[in-house]
């Protein structure tokens, strides 16, 4: 072979080792020469994608004279949780359901990975069950309930009418109701990140009482149904209304709190004024108090005690007077109404209405009549200690009583009732 052949392939030789061992940068290799690999990094860290979406994830590697390289499409990519997540061999992520699987690669010995959260995809809130009307009586509160779905958190906002009330919560619970709150709407606005939907509005009917419209129990012996009164029925009962109560020391509850009204709150000496054995005052309601004052007998068990006929006797003799002639509403209190005769107290009270109630015998203008009938107030007994229930105990001489002013349309108050729930 001549000189000059053999030169030629010695060249072409010695220049292909040169370019095999000098070259191979920039190709995401393992080995760059004499360079190594020795750590990959997989980017993003700890990414969060929707179901049904996509992540790109990017491997780096370093060499041991600290350069780096893309070898995203060198390494070998998994996911160690394929219902989460898939990867493709060039590192791309694909969130297939709910939750969380961690994506690695590794090239040349050497792995690294990071987790990835897949959230379900957000969806506006719906509401499943409306708010329902609501009726309550008056001094109740009243709770509206929502139910709605969509992605958390969701929160709520309640509506009176135009208004916003209550707090961030699925139900709402009115403070104690007036009658000025009968027919009022409630909504609620359920709303999250995605959007907000509005609920149908609920109509809230308040009634005056739960027991009757005659019988005053401890439903209505409440500051809201206090409040709740009309001030043109307070004052039809200023000019209207001539009081008279006859008791002892265990009916000083209803005259001590008509008496302390006036100074319970702020505009109360205004609004319910009242007098106190004194001459009637048209700003004031005429109350005439008689605490043990009465003679013969000064209670209803009193009158038990001695006789029915003899305090008929006493309450015609009253309001016979002249000086009583504007009396038009009656009460009389029991001392202790254990083991009286309660029937005997409900015959005497239709005998004195038959003869003083409205077109009553002795209603009129003619020789021993009077102008003004009267209102006759029946009243049970204050409650014992131990010993309430059983025939002749207040308990069931209550129910006597209210029974017969449910019946026969007579006002009563309850003072069992109210003494055995609010006292």
């Amino acid at each position: 072979m001549k000189k000059s052949n053999i030169q030629a392939i010695l060249w072409v030789l010695f220049s292909s080792a040169l370019f095999l061992s000098g070259c191979g940068g920039g190709t995401g290799a393992e080995t760059i020469g004499s360079v190594t690999l020795t750590s990959i990094t997989v980017t993003p860290t700890t990414p969060s994608i929707v179901q049904g979406s996509t992540q790109q994830f990017t491997a780096t590697g370093t060499y041991s004279d600290n350069s780096t390289d893309d070898v995203t499409s060198n390494a070998t990519w998994t996911s160690t949780n394929t219902s989460r997540a898939t990867v493709t061999s060039a590192g791309l992520a694909t969130g297939t359901g709910v939750g969380t699987s961690t994506i690695g690669a590794s090239l040349g010995g050497k792995t690294n990975s990071t987790q990835l959260t897949v959230t379900a995809v957000a969806v506006a809130p719906t509401i499943t069950s409306q708010p329902a009307n609501k009726s309550v009586t008056v001094g109740q509160t009243a709770t509206f309930n929502v139910i709605a779905t969509g992605t958390a958190p969701l929160s709520y906002q309640w509506r009176k009418g135009g208004t916003n009330v209550g707090t961030n919560s699925a139900s709402y619970t009115t403070p104690a109701t007036a009658l000025g709150d009968n027919g009022a709407s409630y909504s609620v606005v359920v709303s999250n990140a995605t959007g907000s939907v509005t609920s149908n509005a609920a109509t809230l009917t308040v009634t005056a009482s739960s027991s009757s419209s005659y019988v005053a129990d401890y439903r209505v012996a409440t500051d809201a149904a206090l409040r709740a009164i009309p001030d043109s029925h307070i004052n039809t009962a200023r000019t209207t209304l001539h009081v008279a109560y006859f008791h002892t020391s265990h009916g000083t509850h209803v005259s001590y709190g008509a008496f302390g009204l006036p100074g319970f709150k702020t505009g109360d000496d205004t609004k319910f004024g009242i007098t106190h054995n004194t001459v009637a005052d048209a700003t004031k309601l005429d109350f005439h108090d008689f605490d043990a004052n009465g003679s013969p007998y000064p209670d209803l068990s009193q009158a038990d005690l001695g006789s029915w006929a003899t305090w008929m006797n006493q309450v015609r003799s009253y309001l016979d007077n002249p000086a009583n002639a504007a009396i038009n509403v009656m009460m009389w209190s029991w001392c202790d109404i254990a083991g009286h005769s309660v029937p005997d107290y409900l015959s005497s009270m239709q005998t004195l209405i038959d003869e003083y109630g409205p077109g009553g015998s002795k209603i009129g203008s003619g020789g021993g009549q009077r102008i003004n009938p009267v209102t006759f107030i029946f009243m049970t007994g204050h409650a014992n200690a131990g010993a309430n229930t059983g025939t002749g105990n207040p308990r069931d001489q209550a129910t006597l009583i209210t029974d017969y002013c449910n019946t026969h349309s007579y006002y009563c108050i309850d003072y069992y009732s109210i003494d055995t729930h609010a006292m």
